[in-house]
């Protein structure tokens, strides 16, 4: 993530399974193969239930690449935002 004064993230399916941990500033992970959908997103504390920030209806369609940069602060307006690149 991108978000400097934030701690390490989890990104998880809203209100279930976290899939990708601890994930710090300037942190990255690998990619996940995932079937095809429309899923509610979640960027939470790691290791914890607080939400910091929902990501809901992401789209994901078939034979494409998606990165997820988590933006902006945790402690300032306008907070903190997603930007979806899709490949």
């Amino acid at each position: 993530h991108l978000s400097p004064d934030a701690p390490a993230l989890d990104i998880a399916v809203k209100k279930r399974d976290v899939i990708f941990s601890n994930v710090a500033y300037r942190g990255y992970t690998d990619y996940l193969g995932l079937s095809p959908m429309v899923i509610d997103l979640e960027a939470r504390v790691h290791g914890s239930n607080n939400i910091v920030l929902p990501m809901p209806q992401v789209q994901l369609k078939p034979n494409r690449t998606y990165t997820i940069l988590i933006l902006g602060s945790a402690a300032e307006e306008p907070g903190m935002e997603a930007m979806i690149l899709k490949g």
